[in-house]
């Protein structure tokens, strides 16, 4: 039986490519310029959405200050992640089969891991009314290892009893993998466009939302099979 469930927030459980993503990667490009950046926030822009799609978020900022050959790589690049991060939420909302599938799982200990700022990713969770729903809600610094928040938080459960579930294969897949859970890769979001680079980045189960995750769910408990 599945007894824990871990859930990334950012286009796995709200669409935040939709909502949030493109405003907040222009407000990035502008801060750039200030910075010192010589281009226009829509080729800013556009750069940091390609490189947001074939390459870790955190890498973003310094890919794009290079590539537009800013004199000071390191502070326009740091206007930029500040920009990006620190961005103020006022408006936003799962996606609407969210609560339902929460509901569906309750049986289960559901555990909420994100990445970003703080501040940020909690209003998020807040907006969308989502806190409730989880037994933990606990927020990685950018760049920092979901595993280990993971390993602790399931320590209390044998890891093949555990799936996590994410969009991202180079971090919520590969986390869960290395831990020896069962994975469900969200495709959805910018995370949709990468390629595993390892066996780690292989989920057992790729999915077109977490819609369909009840009925991951029901397979894995149904099936004689080990992550």
């Amino acid at each position: 039986m599945i007894r824990a469930i871990v859930f990334d927030l950012d286009d796995t459980l709200i669409d935040t490519t939709g909502q949030l993503v493109v405003p907040a990667h222009q407000e990035a490009a502008a801060a750039m310029i200030a910075a010192g950046l010589e281009a226009s926030v829509q080729e800013v822009a556009e750069k940091r959405v390609d490189f947001a799609r074939a390459a870790p978020l955190e890498e973003v900022d310094l890919r794009t200050a290079a590539f537009f050959g800013a004199k000071d790589v390191a502070a326009v690049a740091a206007a930029g992640h500040t920009a990006y991060f620190g961005r103020r939420v006022r408006s936003l909302s799962a996606w609407s089969f969210v609560p339902a599938v929460l509901e569906a799982l309750a049986d289960r200990t559901l555990y909420l891991v994100t990445s970003g700022f703080e501040r940020t990713q909690r209003k998020k969770v807040e907006l969308c009314g989502l806190g409730p729903s989880f037994e933990a809600v606990e927020v990685v610094e950018v760049g920092g290892d979901k595993g280990v928040v993971m390993a602790r938080l399931l320590s209390n459960f044998a890891f093949a009893e555990c799936l996590v579930v994410g969009d991202r294969i180079d971090r919520e897949i590969e986390a869960g993998r290395r831990l020896g859970t069962w994975t469900a890769r969200v495709a959805a979001g910018e995370g949709q466009f990468a390629t595993p680079q390892s066996a780690w980045q292989r989920p057992h189960y790729t999915i077109p939302s977490v819609e369909a995750l009840p009925a991951v769910v029901q397979d894995i408990e149904g099936s004689d099979d080990s992550p």
